[in-house]
């Protein structure tokens, strides 16, 4: 089980917006691949097995935004299969990682939500450099066009414990299922 972020329902709006402005500045179809926005949004947080109940309680004194940065692509290392597409992420700094520590589970590096990824048209016409460099110039074009509007900084989304499934073999995990365990809310002071 992982303890993933859930955005708050304003949040995820203005991340779709951030996936349709970046589909229509990379006109999403590109040397045979296609990019496919994610959803649901989550950002993974940690793993282990924490005390969900003792984060609970360290929250209510937790003060801080989530704040998002620019997005970013990461690849995978062999980018012509389409179980380990190239995937455009949002970097999340997120100010209470300290407490998650706290309450034993082991938080991950460099918090991120998933807004999508590139897959393989056809095995035919896209390899992985082909696929990288797709991504990496969308990517740039993105940053570059203005249409990048970064959602503003959050202070209520949801904690959960879910099980999550690999998104790649080289990054962390994202969770693509509804189902999970002690789950709440939280509104940073």
């Amino acid at each position: 089980m992982n303890l993933v972020l859930l955005p708050h329902h304003n949040t995820i709006t203005s991340l779709q917006k951030l996936q349709k402005s970046f589909v229509s500045t990379s006109a999403g179809h590109e040397d045979g691949t296609v990019f496919l926005p994610s959803y649901p949004l989550v950002c993974v947080l940690a793993d282990g097995n924490g005390q969900v109940t003792l984060l609970k309680d360290l929250m209510k004194s937790a003060q801080g935004t989530l704040q998002f940065m620019m997005p970013e692509v990461t690849h995978s290392e062999n980018g012509s299969s389409p179980d380990s597409p190239d995937t455009l992420i949002l970097p999340v700094q997120i100010p209470f990682m300290n407490l998650i520590k706290e309450a034993g589970f082991t938080p991950v590096d460099e918090p991120y939500i998933v807004l999508g990824s590139w897959y393989a048209a056809s095995a035919d016409k896209a390899g992985a450099s082909d696929k990288a460099v797709t991504a990496d110039k969308a990517a740039a074009d993105f940053q570059a066009s203005g249409a990048s509007e970064l959602p503003v900084p959050s202070r209520s989304f949801r904690l959960a414990l879910m099980q999550t499934t690999p998104l790649s073999e080289t990054g962390p995990s994202a969770a693509f299922s509804w189902k999970y365990t002690d789950a709440f809310w939280v509104k940073l002071g």
